[in-house]
């Protein structure tokens, strides 16, 4: 008796199964039928308004492009790029090498506060600064600024910016090349948005063989057998014959450099 209940139940439950496969097959088979009218149709919109699909279609993608170009985002890009000024932030993780291998600089001028240090041989009008083997002068303020170029103005520069490398969160400003001038110039600025502290960005420069000229405003003589001998109130201006021929120097943020090359030769035909 309870083998015949169990059978009765099974093949109650196999009903069930075959009618919902019915059912499943017949929506599957309108869901066919529909899906194709309505490919149909729109294969026959299409081909009967090809030229507003296509309009639609290149909306669709300037919209896009568009949406990706305004997004906020780091954007990696190559290129060549044509323009009288720009600015730009590194946001990269690790310093980036941003000028490398410019030789023949006549003039070399930085503006902002700085601490630099020079040894070698003086010539200048104090006979103190004369007989001394180095230098450590302190920038006072944005306003101050140094300058290095050829002691001999007729004669060929030897100096060379070897490498100017960028710390990460630095903003480059103002970039620009003045043909007439033969002069680069830019400022290198603390990212506003960020409040961090960034290391100094590294100058390597090659002094070369000669004797080069500096100028320092806006200083303070940080060599006590110096500073009240020498008034810093007027520009300092002394040759030097350094001992050491590669200058690396520290560049804070809030820095201005400009970066000047000797005019071409001129050829006469």
């Amino acid at each position: 008796m309870a083998s015949r209940q169990k059978a009765k139940q099974s093949f109650s439950n196999f009903i069930k199964i075959r009618q919902w496969l019915n059912s499943l097959k017949t929506y599957l088979i309108a869901w066919f039928v529909v899906s194709t009218s309505v490919l149909k149709r729109l294969l026959r919109v299409i081909s009967n308004h090809k030229n507003s699909f296509l309009v639609l279609l290149l909306l669709l993608f300037l919209t896009l492009v568009t949406l990706a170009a305004i997004a906020p985002g780091t954007h990696t890009f190559e290129g060549n790029i044509i323009s009288q000024e720009m600015s730009f932030i590194y946001n990269g993780q690790q310093p980036k090498r941003f000028i490398e291998n410019i030789s023949g600089i006549k003039q070399l001028e930085s503006e902002g506060i700085q601490i630099l240090t020079f040894t070698g041989k003086f010539e200048s009008e104090f006979s103190q600064l004369n007989q001394s083997k180095s230098l450590k002068i302190q920038l006072k303020d944005r306003e101050s600024k140094w300058i290095i170029a050829t002691a001999n103005s007729e004669g060929t520069s030897e100096i060379d910016l070897d490498e100017l490398r960028l710390q990460p969160n630095t903003k480059v400003t103002g970039l620009n090349y003045d043909f007439f001038r033969n002069q680069l110039a830019f400022s290198l600025q603390r990212n506003p948005k960020l409040d961090l502290k960034i290391n100094p960005n590294i100058l390597k420069l090659y002094l070369g063989e000669q004797p080069i000229k500096i100028i320092v405003e806006g200083y303070k003589l940080l060599d006590s057998d110096l500073k009240n001998k020498i008034d810093n109130q007027i520009p300092l201006e002394f040759i030097l014959n350094p001992d050491n021929k590669e200058l690396n120097l520290e560049i804070p943020q809030n820095t201005n450099i400009y970066i000047t090359l000797a005019k071409a030769a001129k050829y006469e035909s």
